[in-house]
């Protein structure tokens, strides 16, 4: 049996008891930025903007914005379309290594008649290229056939600004329901725009999205974007409706990628069992049947009955507590599924009928 386990040493108890947080770090809600087609703009972000925006773990510490690179595999290698600022295998490691989520938006962006061989091509190609493993789809287009495929392939979500192409399943736009099924697969819609200068929408219009988290009519709101974000006042464009978030919904919730926040679903679905022993408390999980491909392996508890002293993890990675609210984090992330050498100048075949191009070597379409 697979188990992870949390020991929770209470200073002062009486009949102590933890229970699973709905949303990771007692969060409300959470935003997603996402940028679309490898978008160079995802690294400006990252350095010039998410970089000195954080919010926290609520125990105090500081966690950067992070959000979704959508990735895909359509090229013409050696045309004046080659984009030599694609983002390379290297630099796709460390956005993981530093909590981005790249998805998959299909290898032929469209293009294949089977839409499962198109998920199934660039889960491959980036296996191979990264040692990174998708558990979600950007649905490239209005093109339908992913969502249905998607769930078939054994990912956990599809996202699109355009619900019309959920293969008629569900989609959820604003507020994710707390209750937990079985087997969960969510198509989320998100708001799409490229232009980003100060004065234009979007700017207005998030804005009033994220009013909408304190009435309740939201707790979620994903947004992509192509925008490189290489003008200065496009990225000051992009800053002001960042800073919109960190000034209006603070530390409410968190800025991270989609699948943190699904994963952490099928997290809080494991079987979980607690017992007391003196003054500690520990909480079982079994991760049996989690499947492999989760990343983020995190789970949030809510301690009463007690004042927390210290945390020790077994199988976990590391923790961290709050006293005063009880709140109790334990940590672990897999994100790597096959060591690679990543070279670091590969070179572009001439002849590619049958060959595979490198990864860093893709171009936006």
């Amino acid at each position: 049996m697979a188990e992870l386990k949390v020991k929770i040493t209470l200073s002062q108890s009486s009949n102590p008891v933890a229970v699973v947080a709905p949303q990771k770090f007692n969060k409300y809600g959470w935003v997603t930025p996402q940028f679309d087609d490898g978008s160079p703009g995802a690294n400006i972000a990252r350095f010039n903007i998410f970089n000195t925006m954080t919010y926290t773990d609520g125990c105090g510490n500081n966690i950067h914005y992070r959000g979704d690179l959508a990735l895909n595999g359509a090229f013409s290698v050696g045309l004046d379309g080659y984009d030599p600022t694609y983002i390379t295998p290297e630099g796709l490691r460390d956005m993981i290594d530093a909590g981005w989520s790249p998805t998959n938006h299909t290898n032929t962006h469209g293009g294949a008649p089977v839409r499962y061989d198109d998920i199934n091509d660039l889960e491959v190609r980036m296996l191979n290229a990264t040692g990174y493993k998708f558990n979600d789809v950007i649905i490239p287009g209005a093109d339908n056939g992913f969502a249905s495929a998607s769930k078939a392939y054994g990912y956990r979500a599809i996202v699109s600004q355009n619900g019309a192409t959920f293969d008629g399943l569900a989609g959820t736009h604003k507020v994710l329901l707390p209750a937990l099924t079985t087997d969960e697969f969510f198509c989320f819609v998100r708001d799409f725009d490229d232009s980003w200068w100060i004065g234009e929408q979007p700017i207005d219009y998030y804005k009033s999205q994220h009013a909408m988290f304190a009435t309740g009519e939201r707790n979620f709101h994903i947004f992509g974007t192509h925008a490189y974000l290489s003008e200065p006042e496009e990225q000051a464009g992009y800053r002001t409706i960042m800073a919109n978030v960190q000034s209006v919904l603070g530390d409410t919730v968190l800025v991270c990628p989609v699948r943190e926040i699904y994963e952490y679903r099928q997290m809080r679905k494991m079987p979980m069992t607690q017992s007391l022993s003196g003054n500690v408390l520990t909480v079982t999980i079994n991760v049996d049947n989690l499947p492999d491909r989760t990343r983020w392996r995190d789970i949030s508890l809510n301690v009463s009955g007690g004042t927390v002293a210290s945390v020790a993890v077994e199988g976990f990675k590391s923790s961290s507590f709050n006293s005063a609210t009880g709140l109790v984090n334990a940590f672990l992330e897999k994100n790597n599924w096959n060591e690679v050498v990543i070279p670091t100048d590969p070179e572009i075949p001439e002849n590619t009928e049958g060959l595979m191009i490198p990864f860093g070597h893709w171009i936006i379409a």
